[in-house]
């Protein structure tokens, strides 16, 4: 017999932290735009606009990721919430 035991409360804090971690590295779009607008320098523009393309790319990776991480997670709890659920049912007999 397998016994699976899943702590409901650690799996929703970790969804928590999985969507604020997205919204956060969501967030930082804002700061490589700055950077970019107060260099004064032509060539450390154009440095910092390649930087910039490639850590989007990156950072909207990186967010998809976590927003699919974050909706595993609420799913898993979800699921072992509504195992629990009819565990109960099946065991009172209602």
């Amino acid at each position: 017999m397998t016994r699976i035991l899943a702590d409901l409360e650690e799996l929703e804090d970790l969804a928590h932290a999985l969507s604020h971690a997205r919204t956060a590295v969501a967030d930082l779009e804002e700061v490589t735009g700055l950077a970019i607008d107060v260099s004064g320098s032509p060539e450390v523009t154009d440095a910092l606009a390649d930087v910039a393309g490639d850590w989007d790319q990156r950072r909207q990776r990186l967010s998809s990721a976590l927003a699919t991480l974050a909706a595993y997670t609420e799913a898993a709890t979800r699921a072992f919430t509504d195992a629990d659920a009819t565990i109960v049912t099946v065991a009172v007999g209602y």
